[in-house]
């Protein structure tokens, strides 16, 4: 486990994967043997906590960066 300081901001997908939600990752699990991480992140509408795969999180627009989201 690693903690993230600062957290990052990033989306998530939800769980019937139609839309993603903002949300702040403040932690991150590595699982070496099976070459996938996880996030803990706490969702900005409700406040839960949740351990999303790698694979269903993108990091959060940042226009200065030149970061932009397409339409999902």
């Amino acid at each position: 486990m690693l903690q993230l300081n600062p957290q990052l901001p990033v989306v998530v997908k939800t769980k019937d994967g139609k839309n993603w939600v903002k949300a702040y990752a403040f932690m991150a699990i590595d699982y070496s043997q099976e070459h996938e991480l996880h996030f803990v992140v706490a969702l900005n509408s409700t406040g839960e906590i949740w351990v999303v795969p790698n694979d269903e999180i993108r990091f959060a627009n940042n226009w200065s960066l030149k970061r932009r989201m397409k339409n999902r």
